[in-house]
Parts: C-alpha cells; sequence; structure tokens
C-alpha cells in the first residue's frame, strides 16, 4: 500500500497477510492529519496521460479502406503499438501488457561470443492454430499475468500442427521445428521499460519423447542450452524437435519479473508411408509470484469440482526415508487420463490422452492396427513388444517391411493399460506406474499430503492370466481386452444454496470382447494388409442416492438472558452455576429496588 507523506512523496507500507501486522519499510510517516490521507500514486486513467481518440461511428467508406490497408493484418496482431512510460518514470508491467523480448545470437559464425538483437516481434510470442490445426507463428502474444491457455479452462496446452512433406522436412526441420529460438536465444525484459534488464530464460527440465508413443527419458541439462532441431539427410529424420514447451514466469507480485523457466520436450519427425510429415506442438503459459511457485498447484474448484474440470488423480508414494512411515499422493499434472485418439490417424497412442472431465459423461474410441500373423501373436502372447515399440515399427518405413517377422504387441498387459503407462494395473511390470494404487480427489483442491481428502480407484480383476485365446478357423482372439469403463459417485455436501461436489467412489471396469481378421482373402495377398480393431473407453458419472437438505432450527433464546455468577456478589454467592431461575432473578430485582 502506497501513502501520502510529509513531504509529498509516498510511503510503502506491507499491506497484512494471513492476521500479520503490516510492517513499515521506510520512515514513518508524518502524524498530521492532511499528510495521513490515501493519495494516488498511479492509474490508469486515460483522461490523464496517453490515450487513443475515440473515433465516433465509422462508415462503409472507413471499412472498405481498412480492408485494402497493407496494415490490416488477419488472425495475427502484428500491428504494434509502443509502450510508454508515464512522466513518474513507472515501468514495471501491467497485467495484459506483452513481455518484452530480444534474442540472443553468436556474433559471428562459428565464434563463441554473442549479441542481443531484435526479432521479427518486440514482444515474446507463440504460435497457435488457424485454419485447419497448422501453427501460426506469432498468433498469440505472452501478456503479463495472464495464463495460457487460460487457468479457467480445462485445456492444459495450446495445440498446433506442423505439416509438412518429406521434400520440406529439411527446411522446417530448421525453420519452425527448432526449440532454441524459444529458450536459448530468448531473452525477456524484466519490465517494460527499454532501459530494464534483459533475463534469459533457465531450462529447468529437458526431456526426449518417443516419436510415436509417451516414453520419455530425461536429457543432461548442466550447459543450460537447448539443443537445435537438425536434419540426416540419410535416414530423413528431424532430430530434436520441439515437442512441448511450458514456461513459468516468476514475479514479485509488484509487475516486475524475476525469472523465466522453460520445460521442454523434444522428440523426431520423419515420413510417414505417404511421404507427408506432421509435428504436434504444445505450449502453455503460466505466471505466479515468486514466494508462490513451490506451493503453485492446479485445481478445480474449492473446496467442491466445479462443471467440466479435470479430475484430480495420482498414485501413492512413499517418503524415501527408510525409517520414515510418511505417505503422500504424487500428482499427474493434468489430471486422471482417458485414452483418446490421435488427431491424424485415429490410433491409439500413449502420448494421445485427454483428461476426465468433472460430471461429463463421454466415450472416446481409437483404433489397433494389425495384420493377420500380428493378431496372432498378439492373442498367443508369442511377442514381447510394448506397444510403443511396435507403433514405432510399424510407422517408419526404414524399420519393417513385408519379408520381416510380422510385428505385434505384448498382450502381458491390457493395451489400455500400456497407453497409460501403467497407470490403474496394480500388478508388475516395466511402465512407470505399474503396481501403484491410484487415486482420486475427492474433493476438488484436495491435499497432496492428507490422504483422507482422496479416494482409492477400486479396479476390477483382470479374468485369469493369458486368458485370450486364437481360433485358427475364424482367425479370431477371444477374451481381448478392449477397452476400460470409469466409473464415479458424486455427492452434495454444504449449505443448500451453494453446495458442494465431491467424489464418495471411483471405480474402473474391463471390457472385453472378440478381435476378428476379417478380410482374410486381403491377408493371403498381402501379408502385411492392416486391420483397425478399436478400444473403446467411457466414463460415467452417477450422484448418490441421498436424503434431501435437512434444515436446522436453533433452539429459540431464553426469555431472561443467563447472567454471570457474580452479578450480585456478595448478596448472592453461588459457585456451582449461573443464576438463571427467572423467579429468583425477579425476587432479587424487586429487594435490591426498595433496599
Amino acid at each position: 500500500l502506497d501513502y501520502c507523506s510529509k513531504g509529498g512523496g509516498s510511503m510503502e507500507v506491507s499491506l497484512p497477510e494471513s492476521g500479520a501486522l503490516g510492517i513499515v519499510r521506510t520512515s514513518k510517516a508524518s502524524k498530521q492529519f492532511l499528510s495521513q490521507q490515501l493519495c494516488i500514486i498511479h492509474d490508469n486513467n486515460p483522461e490523464l496521460g496517453r490515450f487513443f481518440v475515440d473515433p465516433q461511428s465509422g462508415s462503409s467508406l472507413d471499412l472498405e479502406r481498412a480492408l485494402q490497408s497493407e496494415e490490416n493484418h488477419f488472425f495475427t496482431q502484428e500491428q504494434e503499438y509502443a509502450v510508454q512510460e508515464d512522466s513518474s518514470g513507472l515501468s514495471t508491467y501491467n497485467v495484459g501488457v506483452p513481455l518484452r523480448a530480444k534474442f540472443r545470437v553468436p556474433s559471428e559464425v562459428g565464434g563463441n561470443t554473442t549479441q542481443v538483437v531484435s526479432g521479427p516481434s518486440p514482444y515474446v510470442t507463440l504460435p497457435a492454430a488457424v485454419w485447419s490445426n497448422e501453427c501460426q507463428e506469432g498468433a498469440v502474444p505472452v501478456l503479463f499475468g495472464v495464463n495460457l491457455p487460460p487457468s479457467s479452462g480445462s485445456k492444459t496446452h495450446l495445440t498446433c500442427a506442423r505439416a509438412s512433406s518429406a521434400a520440406d522436412l529439411e527446411q522446417e526441420c530448421q525453420a519452425s521445428m527448432s526449440a532454441d529460438v524459444l529458450v536459448s536465444m530468448l531473452m525477456i525484459g524484466v519490465s517494460q521499460s527499454s532501459a530494464a534488464d534483459l533475463l534469459p530464460v533457465q531450462l529447468t527440465a529437458l526431456r526426449f519423447r518417443h516419436p510415436v508413443g509417451s516414453l520419455t527419458s530425461s536429457l543432461n541439462i548442466s550447459s543450460g542450452i537447448t539443443p537445435a532441431a537438425s536434419y540426416n539427410a540419410t535416414t530423413g529424420v528431424c532430430s530434436n524437435a520441439l515437442a512441448v514447451l511450458d514456461f513459468v514466469f516468476l514475479h514479485d507480485g509488484r509487475g516486475a519479473l524475476i525469472a523465466a523457466q522453460a520445460d521442454v520436450t523434444l522428440t523426431d519427425v520423419f515420413s510417414k508411408l505417404d511421404g507427408s510429415t506432421v509435428l504436434n506442438q504444445q505450449y502453455s503459459v503460466r505466471f505466479t509470484k515468486s514466494s508462490e511457485a513451490e506451493l503453485a498447484r492446479p485445481v478445480s474448484g474449492a473446496p467442491g469440482y466445479l462443471h467440466g474440470y479435470p479430475l484430480l488423480a495420482g498414485v501413492l508414494a512413499l517418503d524415501p526415508l527408510f525409517s520414515s512411515s510418511k505417505q503422500a499422493i504424487r500428482r499427474l499434472s493434468s489430471g486422471l487420463p482417458i485414452p483418446a485418439p490421435h488427431p491424424t490417424d485415429g490410433t491409439c497412442r500413449p502420448d494421445s490422452l485427454q483428461p476426465v472431465l468433472f460430471n461429463v459423461n463421454q466415450i472416446t474410441a481409437c483404433t489397433v492396427p494389425l495384420t493377420l500373423g500380428g493378431l496372432e501373436s498378439f492373442c498367443t502372447g508369442e511377442s514381447l513388444l510394448a506397444y510403443s515399440e511396435y507403433l514405432s515399427l510399424l510407422l517408419s518405413a526404414s524399420e519393417y517391411s513385408e519379408d520381416q517377422s510380422t510385428p505385434s504387441p505384448s498382450g502381458s498387459q491390457p493395451l489400455s493399460i500400456q497407453l497409460l503407462n501403467g497407470l490403474l494395473y496394480s500388478g508388475g511390470g516395466s511402465l512407470e506406474y505399474s503396481g501403484n494404487r491410484t487415486f482420486v480427489g475427492g474433493w476438488a483442491n484436495a491435499d497432496a499430503t492428507n490422504l483422507a481428502e482422496w479416494d482409492q480407484t477400486e479396479v476390477e480383476l483382470l479374468k485369469t492370466a493369458n486368458s485370450m485365446s486364437w481360433n485358427t478357423d475364424k482367425k479370431q482372439c477371444d477374451n481381448v481386452v478392449t477397452g476400460l469403463a470409469y466409473e464415479f459417485m458424486t455427492t452434495l455436501v454444504g449449505q443448500v444454496h451453494n453446495p458442494q461436489t465431491k467424489i464418495v467412489l471411483a471405480r474402473v471396469r474391463f471390457t472385453y470382447g472378440s478381435w476378428r481378421f476379417a478380410n482374410q482373402r486381403a491377408a493371403a495377398l498381402n501379408p502385411g494388409a492392416l486391420q483397425h480393431f478399436s478400444l473403446e473407453h467411457s466414463v460415467q458419472f452417477v450422484p448418490v442416492q441421498q436424503q434431501g437438505p435437512i434444515g436446522i432450527t436453533p433452539e429459540a433464546p431464553p426469555l431472561f438472558p443467563d447472567l454471570p455468577e457474580d452479578l450480585f456478589y456478595p448478596f448472592v454467592v453461588s459457585t456451582s452455576q449461573r443464576i438463571a431461575t427467572p423467579c429468583i432473578l425477579l425476587a432479587l430485582v424487586l429487594v435490591l429496588t426498595f433496599i
């Protein structure tokens, strides 16, 4: 809080938080009455500074001129306005002001020195999806204090696709698929003043994700440099392409940036059998106060769930200390996942998941491509390939041909479980979450350290091991786990005019079916012929059968209020109970009145 002082300046006082006393940071203000009055240090009133004049109503001629102007842009925000500093010299960011950006580039080719230069835009911008989900450079500016995507929505990332052909992959790899431009080379202004210092982007995590799966591995970040994307003409692969970029900006709560952090996931891009290439990229931006950075966790309500928000979920984690018995929930950042079709071809992939949204019943379906030989190998349990490894072999033309043994995914774990990286599976295995108990947040802001606020997910037991059976005559695999059915029971808690929704039970069932290779003639002519088999996953929310709201009527107040024991001391001495008998009180009052 800024308030007036005797000398006409201002004093800084920290506002009280959580009942703490305010602390004056500078010298005490004058105690004169006028000096103690609140004053305006800075405001955004356009009447007191530079502002755009209202053009009043426009005409058709004005519209035509605007459409024909070279400064008109569609789906972009390239028309820029200079950031003006006010007369008091205030240069901190206001909410909604774009972050200033410059770029650090080598001074000369192959040199060790760098120089800071301006980029195409003076502000930090991110690509965004336009038209048919294609990435448009610079479509979304990063504004101070504005999270992307908005925190109130259910989306966790901005997503767009970079599609090209095999012939153009080399050019696109270096021009638009590299992460170093947005991480290693980017410098961000501490404030909106052009004279303010520039912050480098700090690389906090670097991962590599398999091109067709969710298996990721951590990379060394000791150098603090994000590898640039590179193209190999021999293999036709673009290595270290940007897949996911998560920005976290720390600020001091007063409009100045303290740090810029980036969590980066890279992947490889290669041409499909038809010669096309597609790279799906995801971006997110989160602003948080520096003192709250470690405490910030996404929630879906307070305390009850909001409709359409992700369900909190995680697995049970034990304290690594040998002698400790502490337990907590290792939360999943995007909530409870459910497999979803890949946007390019509808196949089931470990990297194509979507969160379960509260009180939203849904059904998702994706396909598993198998040859006739692959279906038999999968059904009889001969294959040991993880599903992500199988997809890699299937989709990579350089690694799979008809003269090789027909690949197939392993059937030791249900395919739906493999898509979830072992989540919900109590058995063993090499997947990340295999053998861990899965919990769902009972409340939308459940505390990860308080197990009482979480519900353990009841997972139906699988049928006996290796229950799948192969029918040679029908070319059919029976007893295949064809999906998962999520079921949640909810209840209302609290005041009738503002009830809070809570999850009281979470259950997951396996669904079973038969997969039959229908086009056996095509398989006889071409052993590599594929048939797509469906996995279906459903989500259902059911309200619990509970009594209606119960009205609580308080007791009627007493005719005479209770009085303290020593009210009539020393005339009456009572140490055992208060004087509450109306008749005695009335008698005492009459006696005292006539004395």
